[in-house]
């Protein structure tokens, strides 16, 4: 699978220390998929790793390329599955 990255993507996998390979695993393998709110053609793909949750966004090409506008652990997500959890256990 080839990823193209957009000049925001390549910034912020470098700043956050990002391996290209667990985006990867990410759009391949991921836990849950959205839609974008404002861009229909964006996709979002969400996996989970040590209590950390992977945000992939981005859209496929028409050569079957994956690009990538940006990734990002969703601190919003970790928390909602903290609560939830609290929950379950009360």
């Amino acid at each position: 699978m080839e990823i193209r990255l957009t000049i925001h993507a390549r910034e912020k996998l470098s700043q956050r220390n990002i391996p290209l390979e667990l985006v990867r695993l990410v759009v391949l393998e991921p836990e849950l998929t959205l839609r974008d709110r404002n861009d229909p053609e964006l996709i979002h793909y969400v996996r989970g790793f040590e209590g950390k949750f992977l945000r992939v966004l981005g859209r496929w090409e028409k050569e079957g390329a994956f690009l990538l506008v940006s990734a990002f652990f969703d601190r919003r997500l970790r928390k909602a599955r903290e609560e939830h959890d609290q929950d379950s256990v009360r």
